[in-house]
């Protein structure tokens, strides 16, 4: 089980700490903090301290409380979050911060993501982006909306530290590095490096077929990568590498899905489901899911290309496949199936909290709003992030219409 690092960005007088499954971070030489259970079904815990947590936050992040220290309610409250290393001569036993029967406990500002999500809408921080690294992929799945090539990169890897600065500096905390395959861009690690230095919370999308051994063992020494989701079609080549249209790619796949749990890092199978992998689903579940204790998250949807053509689209479920699809889902209880549940309205953060950044620089809320949007909202490669997240007209008119129908609604009702 791997320890889980805090990552901590400042935002005014506010500051997010996300405990991260990485190398820990052992501030004063003291103690780590660590999670029960499997480490692979462990999420980031989000928190925002404020006042004097984050006071003792920034006091103590270089040298762990002292014993007496421990004994002081706040700080039994932080250690118990993981904000704060408890030293070993310190007995002080640390039970749930949140227990009703805690009276000595003071207050202590805390959120989970949620929380945290609500707050960067608010206040129109851009928290999460998705970066489109690159248009070369060496798969061309059917299904697949996106527009490939295989030219050279648009942006430099000078242009795309700048942007990650830029994004920095604005208040960006998650970002999602996609594609095309983002290993086929020769400057990856460099990126990593980078995004790990300016304390990002990365997530990974990839088909796993670029990974080896050399690359999988420098990804593991990153503190900041919380989740590496690998796409995974067929439980066996027959199915998946008609689906990718390269022979040989669910070999390539499975076994970076196999090393990657070996080396420790926590991923995710995404699976596209369409009519030529629907009956397929409780083998793949079964076979390498389940066999590897890896979470695995179904989509029967399937997006137009970013061009307008919905050739793509073709192999789309029937209603009769969705139905059946839908009755897998509730027999096989999968974690993301709210099939039994009624569905909540879900609040698009698109163009308030969220934004997507493609591979020459151009920016949209989403990146499946390309299609839809017609044009970016502009280019960060030629104007600053700032300017062009704080006064770009068609982010404003978004913001303003989504503001105006917010006023006719409970917005504690909507699920984040």
């Amino acid at each position: 089980m791997r320890a889980m690092t805090p990552m901590a960005r400042i935002f005014g007088d506010t500051m997010a700490i996300v405990m991260v499954a990485g190398q820990s971070l052992k501030p004063g030489g003291q103690g780590r903090f660590t999670v029960s259970g499997d480490q692979k079904h462990v999420q980031p815990c989000c928190l925002v301290l404020q006042g004097d947590a984050l006071m003792l936050w920034q006091r103590f992040r270089n040298c762990a409380p002292t014993e007496e220290e421990c004994a002081l309610p706040l700080v039994r409250q932080m250690i118990a979050l993981g904000a704060l290393s408890l030293p070993d001569c310190c007995e002080t036993r640390i039970g749930s911060p949140l227990r009703d029967s805690d009276d000595d406990l003071l207050p202590i500002t805390t959120f989970d993501q949620g929380a945290l999500s609500l707050w960067a809408f608010q206040n129109r921080i851009p928290l999460t982006v998705h970066l489109e690294l690159t248009r070369r992929c060496n798969l061309r799945c059917s299904h697949c909306y996106c527009l490939l090539h295989n030219n050279d990169e648009l942006l430099t890897t000078v242009e795309m530290i700048r942007i990650i600065d830029d994004l920095a500096a604005q208040g960006t905390f998650f970002v999602v590095l996609t594609g095309g395959e983002i290993f086929a861009r020769a400057d990856i690690f460099t990126l990593l490096e980078h995004l790990e230095r300016r304390q990002f919370v990365v997530r990974l999308n990839t088909n796993g077929t670029l990974l080896d051994e050399c690359r999988i063992a420098a990804l593991a020494r990153f503190t900041n990568i919380y989740r590496v989701h690998v796409s995974l079609y067929g439980s066996t080549p027959a199915i998946h590498d008609e689906i990718t249209g390269m022979n040989g790619s669910h070999a390539l796949t499975v076994r970076a899905i196999e090393q990657l749990v070996a080396a420790g890092i926590r991923i995710r199978i995404n699976c596209s489901v369409t009519r030529s992998n629907v009956a397929d689903l409780p083998a793949i579940k079964r076979d390498i899911a389940d066999r590897l204790g890896v979470p695995i998250h179904f989509d029967s949807t399937i997006f137009p290309r970013d061009d307008g053509e919905t050739i793509n689209t073709d192999d789309q479920l029937t209603p009769e496949q969705e139905a059946e699809f839908s009755r897998f889902r509730i027999t096989d209880r999968l974690p993301d199936s709210d099939a039994a549940q009624p569905s909540k309205p879900k609040l698009c953060k698109a163009g308030v909290s969220f934004l997507a950044i493609c591979e020459d620089g151009s920016v949209y809320p989403c990146l499946k709003m390309k299609r839809l949007a017609g044009s970016p909202v502009g280019n960060i490669a030629a104007m600053p992030f700032m300017k062009l997240w704080n006064e770009a007209p068609q982010l404003l008119s978004l913001r303003a219409s989504l503001d105006e129908r917010l006023r006719q609604c409970d917005i504690c009702k909507i699920a984040l």
